[in-house]
């Protein structure tokens, strides 16, 4: 737990620009999570009728690609390939 508090008081006293953002604020509104996001990274006030506004928009109409699925196991589904030894 030390390890997460110094990592993250590092960063906050950093004398640099440090946008947070967390994976609850993304999975419940990623559009606003991202347009935060993109407007600290760009310094611009409003991404209000650009093109990135209409992208992030495009991006989260997809279904975003399947990367883990986990497969249904079986007890046992590989005992062959061990030896009792």
């Amino acid at each position: 737990m030390t390890v997460w508090r110094d990592f993250h008081e590092f960063w906050l006293k950093a004398k640099i620009p440090v946008h947070i953002i967390r994976y609850e604020d993304i999975c419940k509104n990623a559009f606003n999570s991202f347009t935060e996001l993109l407007k600290f990274i760009l310094s611009v006030e409003t991404l209000e009728g650009t093109l990135i506004e209409k992208r992030i928009e495009l991006a989260l109409k997809e279904k975003p690609p399947e990367v883990y699925k986990p497969r249904k196991g079986q007890v046992n589904g590989n005992k062959e390939k061990f030896t009792a030894s």
